[in-house]
């Protein structure tokens, strides 16, 4: 999906002005929310709006392991159930809402040592996140025997929800146009030296900026038709093992297949024959009715993750007074949208506190 470019010819007289490198979802959405506070916002990209790794997205929001620790994980929780309002607001300001909806998604485990720690999650969840119930073990899965055929068992998340990553690409372009961003489409040879300035550019943050340590990761899926029959006319909700998730698409009709993990990549994002089988044979795997489903779409983008630490980067770099890093999502970009433009906007706030 690409979306053209358009200005409207508003005049800013405010001097509070904010440049963003990269507009992708987390770029438009720090944009966004910029503009929304009263600062003249330009968007400088190198790439067409909505390619690259937003381009690429499955548009589930899936909520992180109750037992996983660190503070990406508790953000990307908070960002989740700030989403409805989030969208709202979205939807108010760009005139296309977008849609959305919360369904279930079955989590297949295959060893013991995962199933025994997921059962121990779903009490946490049970007893900490605002849907209620959160989570449940063993669903009634009787239409899709053949996903417990070798599994421990089988965990159902309540608190999942799925969305078109294009329309709110496309709704966050139009909400900052009418806001009054500024987007400029242009080759990015060299940091810019206007401040403050955000870097969301995914894993080429550190081609700008050396400093930041971030790489690539390059995910590949497939999109397949769904197998139509009077016993499952549509997939209705997520389903997900260790290897693959299948994510409904076009009111399930089309089962997004995904992802690989191919840090080994580095850069190369073109599609390979070899991801398509090895996609292919695991939704397989899980639903047998897939095995010769007809080939919708390919999809291969780059992911970024933080080298350090911490895999999230987000917030000034050090020694790079007026920088900020908003990249390191790994795969939970549009997930952690709400809750990354927010911290943008405080930090900057701040910033021109000083």
């Amino acid at each position: 999906m690409v979306l053209k470019i358009r200005s409207f010819p508003i005049k800013h007289h405010d001097s509070r002005a904010v440049t963003v490198i990269g507009a992708g979802v987390i770029g438009l959405s720090c944009a966004w929310q910029l503009v929304r506070q009263g600062y003249i916002v330009t968007v400088i990209h190198d790439q067409p709006i909505g390619t690259g790794a937003s381009g690429n997205a499955a548009g589930s929001l899936k909520p992180f392991h109750a037992l996983q620790k660190g503070n990406k994980h508790k953000l990307q929780l908070q960002s989740i159930w700030s989403y409805p309002e989030f969208l709202k607001n979205l939807a108010a300001d760009s005139g296309i809402p977008i849609p959305y909806k919360q369904c279930d998604r079955w989590v297949v485990y295959h060893r013991n040592s995962g199933w025994e720690k997921a059962k121990r999650a779903v009490k946490i969840a049970n007893e900490t996140w605002p849907t209620q119930p959160a989570q449940s073990i063993s669903p009634n899965i009787d239409d899709y025997a053949g996903i417990i055929a070798d599994s421990k068992g089988v965990i159902c998340c309540h608190a999942t929800a799925i969305f078109d990553p294009s329309v709110m690409l496309r709704s966050l372009h139009e909400a900052c146009l009418r806001k009054g961003v500024i987007f400029k489409q242009e080759k990015i040879e060299q940091l810019p030296a206007v401040r403050p300035l955000v870097l969301a550019a995914g894993a080429f943050c550190g081609k700008l900026l050396p400093d930041i340590k971030i790489y690539p990761i390059k995910r590949q899926a497939i999109l397949l038709e769904w197998p139509v029959s009077d016993k499952s006319p549509v997939l209705p909700h997520l389903i997900e093992s260790g290897q693959v998730y299948l994510v409904p698409w076009h009111d399930g009709k089309a089962v997004y297949v995904g992802s690989t993990f191919e840090p080994e990549a580095e850069f190369d994002n073109t599609p390979t024959e070899k991801a398509e089988i090895h996609l292919r044979y695991h939704a397989e795997r899980l639903i047998p009715e897939l095995e010769n489903a007809k080939l919708l779409q390919r999809f291969s983008g780059l992911q970024s993750r933080g080298a350090g630490e911490s895999t999230l980067l987000l917030g000034e770099v050090p020694n790079h007074n007026g920088v900020f890093v908003a990249a390191g999502h790994g795969g939970v970009g549009f997930c952690m949208a709400p809750i990354t433009a927010q911290l943008i906007v405080k930090d900057i706030d701040k910033f021109n506190q000083q």
